[in-house]
């Protein structure tokens, strides 16, 4: 009985610890790529809307988005929205 109650023990031990490898090997990596996504559409969409005083929040977010996404980083759309002198 003292032996099964250790054997059981060390396999929920083994789990616990297995578990949390693989958590902290899979989640690190996809939240800084989100964070990152995030940083290039923020910062498209201050561009953006400094060059063009018109334009709607929720276009400027649209467009950077899939600029961003698209992998543009969203340079291709300052080109556009650069006024000409």
């Amino acid at each position: 009985m003292i032996r099964r109650g250790i054997v059981s023990s060390i396999g929920i031990g083994l789990l616990l610890v297995l578990a949390a490898a693989v958590r902290a090997g899979d989640g690190g990596a996809p939240a800084h790529a989100r964070r990152e996504v995030a940083q290039q559409v923020v910062t498209c969409m201050k561009r953006r809307m400094a060059a063009d005083r018109y334009l709607s929040y929720n276009q400027a977010a649209r467009d950077c988005r899939a600029a961003v996404l698209k992998g543009g980083g969203g340079e291709a759309l300052m080109a556009e929205t650069r006024p000409a002198h």
